[in-house]
């Protein structure tokens, strides 16, 4: 039996995200950041922080509310794809 890993770390936001945006971009559960784009990243803001610092750090922030059911339709849509 052959096997194969795949890594998706930012899985979550690309579901929202799409295509590479200028804008600052953040996916948020619990008001905490948990993923940022290179946008956010170079702006300051990092996982970890509440939505509100981040706010605080650049104003133009968009942020989406992680939904785990999604990233796991989206999972199984790949592995079927891959199968």
């Amino acid at each position: 039996m052959d096997w194969l890993a795949l890594h998706f770390p930012d899985l979550g936001l690309e579901l929202f995200q799409g295509t590479q945006t200028q804008q600052p971009t953040v996916l948020v559960e619990d008001n905490r950041v948990l993923l940022c784009n290179g946008a956010a990243d170079q702006a300051g803001i990092r996982p970890g922080a509440t939505l509100a610092t981040a706010r605080s750090i650049d104003s133009r922030l968009q942020h989406q509310q992680r939904q785990p059911t999604l990233e796991a339709q989206r999972l199984c849509a790949l592995a079927d794809a891959l199968y």
